[in-house]
């Protein structure tokens, strides 16, 4: 997956499709729709935090661009976090710091560097895809990535990696706030927290690949190139040539 995607609905509307009434954070109101979201800039999504015996859905604004290691000598902003690396690399926020990215669709791009050819990448609704995230001291804003995965959609044909895809009946268990991590080391306890963990990713998988049939593609223009002068707010950068 490259680095842009697409949110063509306002903070409100999003709410509304969400079935949420309302939202902690006032600013996701004030979000109209982008069509060229990218890496460092903010994007809603989606988080579930536990309220009383239960658990409470939240909508909000995040920086696309997780925390990277003081270790890492690694450049750039941090926008994908490969399936594949769940478990090792990015085993903490995947225990407890679950979110999903709303969005509408996304851009691949094929061609040589000096004559990209953007290609948007698309379903009939909006699509939820798995996000994890992390909340740096001193920052307003959590920050997240976008979980990836070999391509099994459109894409496949554009680009080797796709977004991993949550259906509804995921997306539920993708969100609960309850942590993977057992907090003791107590045979039913652990067990219990490991089958969460390993129905959450087995089924990250397969629901993936049930979205992905459902995505097509089409050519765009290549004004959506240059990520300083797409305007996010232009609707053209989605419409086919």
């Amino acid at each position: 997956m490259c680095g842009r995607f697409v949110v063509a609905r306002s903070g409100s509307q999003l709410l509304k499709d969400l079935g949420l009434d309302e939202t902690s954070d006032d600013t996701l109101y004030q979000w109209g729709p982008s069509y060229s979201v990218a890496p460092t800039t903010v994007a809603p999504i989606v988080m579930d935090r536990a309220d009383g015996g239960g658990r409470k859905r939240i909508v909000g604004l995040a920086k696309w661009d997780f925390p990277r290691s003081p270790y890492s000598t690694a450049t750039g902003p941090s926008i994908n976090a490969k399936i594949e690396r769940l478990t090792t690399t990015w085993k903490t926020p995947l225990a407890s710091r679950r979110c999903a990215v709303a969005l509408d669709g996304y851009y691949e791009w094929t061609g040589p560097r000096e004559a990209r050819q953007p290609h948007y990448l698309h379903s009939d609704g909006l699509l939820m895809a798995a996000g994890l995230w992390a909340q740096v001291e001193g920052e307003k804003r959590p920050r997240f990535v976008i979980v990836t995965r070999e391509a099994r959609d459109a894409s496949g044909e554009v680009h080797d990696r796709m977004p991993a895809f949550l259906t509804p009946d995921l997306l539920e268990e993708w969100l609960d706030p309850r942590s993977f991590t057992p907090p003791n080391r107590q045979k039913a306890v652990v067990d219990e927290h490991l089958q969460r963990k390993e129905s959450a990713l087995q089924g990250l998988y397969s629901s993936s690949e049930e979205i992905a049939s459902t995505i097509t593609e089409f050519l765009v223009s290549p004004k959506v190139n240059n990520v300083k002068k797409a305007e996010p707010s232009d609707a053209t950068l989605i419409e086919p040539i």
